[in-house]
């Protein structure tokens, strides 16, 4: 990697403590020694911890923590969403090695609990009872969280797993008590109040992704447990039907997996394989999909550990894994044959024996690039992965009307052209055909360019109007093919 990790430091973290919290240099001194003496606790390459919320620390008295994802507000706003035994969790993250318990959402205790989120809402489902918890999130970033409704209709109690394809607006349950735990479709026309609008019953499933497809399909991958995986069409909700059946050599209990973007490779966990003793080490499992009818096992790869693999996620060329008792394991991508490992935390650091202890889920989908992983035991952890990834990274000055902004940017290619853009509409999806690439910003505006050196490092001056004095503005870089995270700054 180019940039040293003290750049890393230094434009993330540092900057979030003295200009969001105005601490002084001694506190700020004392916060990362405490930081550093609990990161010291857990073994690591590459990835590092911000801060730990344990299980007793959400103070509901749970046994056990299960689920996380995440969740931005109309502010920009990071929050992670937390699933214990008894209760969902909303932290906010923003500043994340000082994390803050916003409110706690109870419901039955379960030791199993799934979370996702459209919008401004999130869904959360467990195996005791209550349906689906329709929970408000849109007054979050004034400590309002509140439980709308359970849905129960149709005689629903239980699911596995929620899923929620967020491009389409419908949301499914897999493994609930009602269709044989097949894949039950809800509209989220309106948010509050999912409506049941169809159901595919070929397999009990225990997760599954969506996605949109360029041509407008909705494809269902439904991993089926001994059933292996399930490829459906789901678009239309009266009548959708399985596209291929896929198994494998070892098929134990197909249990979770993640697409890559460009829809052509899907990576698959097998829960059970190493449990049964058919395979001596985590594997993951890889599926071409690029046609999607004749879908067929490409190939695997593995960590070299006997633990377990639970849930894993891809974003752009890097995989992240949640592989229980040998925790957050990082994969580079690149070749979609041939992941080789980029970097790994260890929230169990017990023992990396085969087994059910340690790290539930990992999300790595937060603008700035925050990491959120869920351990059974010792609760929520939130990582800084930006060495582990060699991303661009982009990291700027406190901001004041009529004063110049500096912004940096590192992990770009050496010697292109890096484009610096910013937003005062918030966060959202725009696709810049010329690169290639989506922001994550609402109507972007370009700020200025610059061409990198031959360290991939690019900086921008830029003169802030007086006008936006007290406004918050959304600033991100990005490159053909490549972006950096979101920062989000109040102009001074």
């Amino acid at each position: 990697m180019s940039v040293s990790r003290a750049a890393h430091t230094r434009s993330r973290a540092a900057r979030l403590t003295q200009t969001r919290l105005a601490t002084t240099t001694a506190v700020a001194t004392a916060i990362t020694l405490v930081a550093a003496s609990a990161s010291a606790q857990y073994s690591s390459d590459k990835v590092s911890m911000y801060d730990q919320i344990t299980v007793s620390g959400f103070g509901t008295g749970a046994d056990n923590g299960n689920d996380c994802w995440g969740y931005v507000s109309a502010s920009g706003r990071e929050y992670a969403l937390m699933g214990i035994s008894n209760a969902l969790a909303v932290v906010e993250v923003t500043d994340p090695a000082n994390p803050v318990v916003v409110d706690t959402v109870s419901h039955t205790n379960s030791l199993w609990g799934d979370v996702k989120v459209y919008q401004d809402y999130a869904y959360f489902v467990n195996e005791s009872g209550g349906g689906i918890d329709v929970i408000d999130l849109s007054d979050v970033d004034n400590g309002t969280v509140s439980l709308v409704r359970r849905v129960t209709s149709d005689g629903l109690r239980t699911s596995h797993n929620v899923v929620v394809n967020t491009d389409t607006g419908y949301l499914y349950t897999v493994g609930s008590n009602i269709y044989g735990g097949g894949l039950v479709a809800y509209d989220l026309s309106t948010p509050s109040n999912p409506v049941r609008v169809g159901q595919w019953t070929g397999s009990y499933i225990h997760d599954a992704q969506v996605v949109r497809y360029p041509d407008g399909r909705e494809i269902a991958f439904c991993f089926c447990g001994e059933n292996g995986l399930y490829i459906v069409d789901a678009s239309n909700k009266n009548s959708m039907s399985t596209i291929k059946r896929v198994t494998y050599s070892g098929l134990s209990y197909c249990h979770q997996g993640w697409a890559d973007e460009e829809l052509n490779y899907l990576y698959v966990d097998d829960e059970l394989d190493e449990y049964y003793g058919y395979e001596p080490t985590t594997r993951t499992i890889i599926v071409d999909i690029s046609d999607l009818p004749n879908s067929a096992y490409a190939g695997e790869f593995t960590t070299g550990l006997p633990s377990s693999d639970h849930n894993l996620y891809v974003k752009g060329d890097y995989i992240f894994e949640a592989n229980y008792t040998s925790g957050v394991r990082i994969f580079d991508a690149s070749d979609r044959l041939n992941p080789v490992e980029a970097g790994w935390f260890d929230t169990y650091p017990s023992n990396n024996s085969v087994g059910f202890n340690g790290n539930w889920n990992v999300y790595p989908y937060l603008p700035s690039g925050t990491v959120l992983a869920s351990d059974m035991q010792r609760g929520l952890f939130i990582l800084d992965a930006s060495e582990a990834v060699d991303d661009m990274r982009l990291s700027v000055d406190p901001l004041f009307a009529g004063q110049m902004a500096n912004l940096y940017v590192t992990g770009a290619t050496a010697s292109g052209p890096v484009y610096f853009v910013y937003s005062l509409a918030g966060t959202g999806s725009t696709y810049l055909a010329a690169l290639n690439v989506t922001l994550d910003l609402a109507n972007p505006v370009l700020a200025g360019s610059d061409t990198a050196d031959v360290n991939g490092d690019a900086t921008l001056s830029k003169m802030v109007p007086n006008a936006a004095k007290n406004k918050l503005v959304w600033i991100q870089a990005c490159e053909y093919q490549g972006k950096t995270n979101v920062v989000n700054e109040q102009v001074n």
